[in-house]
């Protein structure tokens, strides 16, 4: 949108304002039509989940195959999007998760922090501020 805004800068001040007003028009209609096909935009119920895990409860249940499984009961889809090592004895794991419906998320959320290996779980909305309800 700054380039353009420049563009029709540049033409307005070369006097093109015929040049300017379609350049306008047509990308509005671009965005317009862009918005409206919601293309670009994320799904509604998608979250980012942050789980905190402790090692050695974690290779005594089996890594991380529970928080799979939780997220395999909750999910429509999920997949691991970063694993980093937190100090000697824990594990943070980032998942991109996709919800059937906005109401699974408390009941993914207690049904985690319940696994003995889990120590935090945090959810983020992908969502843009403006989408939220």
């Amino acid at each position: 949108f700054l380039f353009f805004a420049i563009t029709v800068g540049i033409a307005c001040g070369t006097g093109s304002y015929l040049l300017a007003g379609v350049g306008t028009a047509f990308l509005s209609a671009v965005t317009f039509i862009l918005d409206h096909l919601k293309i670009g935009q994320r799904a509604r119920g998608s979250f980012l989940v942050k789980v905190v895990t402790s090692l050695k409860q974690a290779a005594q249940e089996g890594g991380t195959a529970a928080c799979e499984a939780v997220l395999g009961r909750h999910a429509t889809s999920h997949r691991l999007l970063e694993l980093h090592p937190l100090g000697e004895d824990g594990m943070e794991a980032l998942y991109d998760v996709s919800l059937g419906r906005e109401s699974e998320l408390p009941k993914l959320i207690s049904e985690m922090r319940t696994l003995p290996e889990v120590s935090e779980v945090q959810a983020y909305s992908t969502a843009h501020p403006m989408d939220l309800p």
